[in-house]
């Protein structure tokens, strides 16, 4: 099978948050299951340089801004090309690679330039992820209505569905697309409304959010919309790269495995207690490594420190974020030196020390479509204690119902506290503690299983889902 992933982004090239990770890490289990995998994204101005690439192809699209051409570029990697679609007008720019205030001609330009390629290069399948991409199965569809492109399947996948690329409705015009009520959504432009509407398959990234976002509550405005589709709508867990986070291998730690791991965390601890100005003490860590925002539930944390265990827990932060809630870590850092360690921005050598060096790692989301934190965190041994929503609910479960996690309901502090002290009761027991690590190091979040099911959903066999 044949296979064109369209993104906005993609490791190795470039990556802001877990999208960057999944279409990387499925496409290449699914070249590894000896499929034929291409990737698509836009050429930044942080890839310029970075990887050795050739010009492949040059492009002009339909779209009523001067800055109507480009280049596609080609990069290989790991047995995959990625094609780049290079405009140095509207890509070629420092800083963050989202909300520089032109994302409509930004990504429309995008999708348009796919939809070129899409019509010299046969593919069988062509998977769109999140609203940057949420465009082109309406832009291929009315290619198919009139007689091009009818071999191609499209599938669209929701990575969050907060974020859904929301513009004037007349911008429409500016793309020289057709109408269709596919593309308005309360009189604006929707492209992840359309993507929904357009796409043969839409599937979300855990069984749990896709059935969360068919209610009011989560389905930000568009669970009316995802009703009607859900004969084709379908929520496949992501996977973890094993091979990019393996304790065993890992050169950013001291490296363990299932049977070494309690000299090599204990040493990971110290490092990372002593990198963020904590006393170096046997107390029980609680880590986190999270974009800082409401949505990730730090305010339950930062209620609960005053009821901590005095001098038996810390807890080790690391993102970026709201500024105000990062204005209020550095205030509990401030109050509490000994127990509140803080990096603001990103370090991935310091998000691994986290992995590797805490005892439990706090996820109290207030929704997560999938999470790869709490995966990445079970692979390393280090126990989850997160909030029972999306993907969160999928993938741990409670240690009183055989698993090794702590798991609450609700939105309240007081459930996250108790699940806290829980764990450092546990905590104190090794003997009960180091059967749970090893549990969690064994559990299998691979991509193998995930990437069956999408081929399976390529094949258009949705309904054995």
């Amino acid at each position: 099978m044949k296979i064109l992933m369209i993104a906005s982004e993609s490791l190795p090239l470039v990556k802001t948050g877990g999208l960057a990770d999944v279409v990387f890490s499925l496409s290449k289990e699914l070249h590894r299951q000896g499929h034929h995998v291409d990737i698509m994204i836009p050429e930044y101005q942080s890839i310029l340089g970075a990887f050795a690439h050739e010009k492949f192809d040059y492009f002009q699209v339909p779209i009523n801004t001067p800055h109507d051409e480009g280049v596609y570029k080609k990069v290989d990697i790991d047995g995959m090309t990625f094609y780049l679609v290079s405009s140095d007008f509207y890509f070629d720019r420092g800083g963050v690679i989202y909300g520089h205030g032109d994302e409509f001609e930004r990504f429309g330009l995008f999708q348009l330039a796919a939809l070129e390629f899409l019509r010299y290069h046969e593919y069988d399948v062509v998977h769109c992820h999140d609203w940057q991409a949420g465009l082109l199965p309406y832009m291929i569809q009315t290619l198919q209505e009139q007689g091009l492109l009818k071999q191609l399947k499209t599938v669209f996948t929701i990575h969050n569905l907060a974020y859904q690329g929301v513009f004037e409705l007349d911008l429409y015009k500016d793309l020289f697309l057709p109408y269709s009520t596919k593309l308005e959504m309360h009189g604006m432009l929707n492209f992840m409304k359309t993507g929904i509407m357009a796409a043969d398959v839409i599937t979300t990234v855990s069984p749990t959010y896709a059935k969360e976002i068919l209610s009011p509550e989560r389905g930000e405005g568009l669970h009316d919309i995802l009703w009607m589709r859900k004969d084709d709508f379908v929520g496949v867990l992501n996977g973890l790269d094993v091979e990019m986070f393996n304790p065993r291998t890992d050169t950013m730690i001291t490296p363990y495995d299932g049977r070494t791991f309690k000299k090599a965390k204990a040493a990971n601890k110290k490092e990372l207690q002593q990198t963020l100005g904590l006393p170096v003490q046997d107390v029980m860590v609680l880590g986190m490594v999270s974009r800082l925002t409401s949505q990730k539930g730090i305010y339950l944390l930062l209620d609960i420190i005053d009821h901590l265990p005095p001098n038996e827990v810390q807890i080790v932060i690391l993102g970026s974020g709201d500024a105000m809630i990062e204005q209020d870590l550095r205030r509990a850092q401030a109050r509490y030196p000994s127990v509140v360690g803080l990096h603001v921005g990103y370090s991935e050598p310091m998000a691994r020390l986290i992995y590797a060096g805490s005892d439990a790692f706090v996820m109290p989301s207030m929704f997560e479509p999938c999470g790869l934190a709490q995966l990445i965190a079970m692979r390393y041994g280090t126990l989850p204690i997160v909030r029972a929503t999306g993907g969160l609910a999928d993938t741990v479960i409670d240690h009183t119902e055989g698993g090794c996690g702590f798991v609450f309901h609700g939105d309240a502090s007081d459930n996250l506290l108790l699940k806290v002290q829980q764990a450092h009761y546990l905590y104190q027991s090794p003997a009960t503690w180091r059967p749970l690590i090893q549990q969690a190091m064994k559990q299998d979040f691979s991509w193998k299983k995930p990437a069956s099911t999408y081929l399976s959903l390529y094949r258009g066999e949705l309904w054995k889902h």
